[in-house]
């Protein structure tokens, strides 16, 4: 993959990936800022201000905003995570500098009004309440509690209702003028791209700006010494299950054995656990497994939506699977396949400008550098049956396991309990 960085002086990063088949051009700005950046009293101020920007600038109301946009056929949107803000915009190939203009702007120059921030404070107090009528969401926060207690990654990105409604415009200010600046940023730009107009476009928004200064989060150190429980009791439809297990950081060598491990179990409907669970016994229409990978510290998830009263033999099935795979080796055509699997999704992710803008602006983001798409193949490549067994029995046992759940659940969580601590 070819592209080409630039760095402003005042330290901003700009990277450019040609592709110039491409009819379409994605811009993003990424900041290294999120949910773990924050702490008990503000928390959820990454994503209050992640949807404050958009209400409006010096120069642009919020319908401004959305139909500079979307009034030439272009998508504008932005997400927070733990360790990341993004801010984006996929437009036709023509309406690039436009793009560009409207995400910087809002980025550099939001008004964050008085009257704005208490609509806000409205709207994600009603974001929050639709998560958690969303048990199939809602449950992600419910393992996070259990997983890192006490610890910003344990919390939910959209705070509390106390901390929305305690964030205040100097609290909002306050945050964008410590992360929001030139060196904490990034520009990912994708598509048949202009390197030289669109260059000069940036630096005339961001030349001027100082440098600034990065960030600091808590890191995290796992203590875990037997398996913990999260049960919320609800009278739903299905039980929903999450198990998460602590992994090694982003940067650990074997992120990429974790990788294919991830798709064996649960990556796809030719995965264990979607045949054995769904396909064979019925018990769940939806189960899969995935990964998150932090600076510090990783989670390996399984994820299901059990029937009611179903929910210890789905269980049982599950632990049987990881147990397996940490005893038995793997099968040389079961691994060639996650592993073609893997590549192959990679590859075709990487043809559209925004998966390919998404991918490429996370890593340079948080590593500090565009990632080298042959090695990372070569790396999945070399992946071993020895390797799956090796990380499989690194993580999945009783003392790393942590089970959250959302359901009619009050009868069996004795049950749950001792199916649990079987596990080894």
């Amino acid at each position: 993959m070819k592209y080409v960085i630039k760095q402003l002086k005042n330290k901003l990063q700009i990277v450019f990936i040609p592709m110039a088949s491409r009819k379409s051009v994605s811009a993003s700005i990424w900041v290294k800022t999120g949910g773990r950046y924050e702490n008990a009293a503000n928390s959820g101020i990454s994503h209050f201000l992640e949807h404050l920007v958009f209400r409006g600038t010096k120069e642009k109301t919020a319908k401004d905003i959305k139909q500079s946009i979307e009034g030439v056929g272009g998508s504008l949107n932005a997400f927070t995570s733990q360790e990341t803000t993004c801010y984006f915009a996929k437009v036709p190939q023509k309406y690039a500098v436009r793009a560009i203009d409207v995400i910087s702007d809002i980025v550099i120059n939001p008004l964050m009004k008085t009257e704005d921030i208490v609509k806000e404070k409205m709207i994600i107090a009603e974001e929050i309440r639709m998560y958690k009528d969303m048990p199939a969401y809602h449950v992600s926060d419910v393992l996070g509690e259990i997983m890192w207690p006490g610890h910003p990654l344990g919390r939910s990105l959209a705070g509390t209702y106390k901390t929305v409604n305690a964030t205040s415009q100097k609290m909002l200010e306050d945050y964008k003028q410590e992360h929001y600046c030139p060196s904490n940023m990034a520009l990912i730009i994708t598509g048949s791209v202009k390197i030289d107009s669109l260059s000069k476009k940036i630096n005339s928004l961001f030349g001027l700006l100082k440098p600034g200064g990065r960030g600091n989060f808590k890191n995290y150190v796992n203590r875990q010494k037997k398996a913990s429980f999260n049960f919320l009791n609800k009278d739903t439809e299905q039980t929903h299950l999450s198990l998460g297990f602590h992994t090694p950081s982003r940067s650990h060598p074997d992120r990429y054995a974790f990788g294919v491990l991830s798709v064996i179990l649960g990556g796809n409907m030719s995965s264990r656990l979607f045949e054995k669970v769904r396909e064979e016994s019925g018990l769940a229409y939806q189960i899969s497994t995935s990964i998150k990978k932090y600076c510090d510290t990783g989670v390996f998830t399984i994820d299901a939506g059990i029937r009611n009263k179903k929910t210890i033999e789905a269980l049982g099935l599950i632990l049987k699977e990881l147990a397996l795979i940490k005893k038995e080796t793997v099968k040389t055509d079961e691994l060639k396949r996650a592993k073609e699997f893997l590549t192959g999704q990679l590859l075709i992710n990487l043809e559209d400008t925004m998966d390919n803008m998404l991918w490429a602006g996370e890593k340079v983001t948080l590593e500090g550098r565009m990632p080298d798409i042959k090695k990372i193949l070569k790396q999945i490549e070399v992946v071993s049956v020895d390797d799956i067994k090796r990380v499989a029995g690194s993580i999945l046992k009783e003392n790393n396991l942590n089970l959250a759940s959302i359901g009619p659940l009050k009868k069996d969580i004795k049950q749950i309990k001792r199916v649990i601590n079987d596990f080894s």
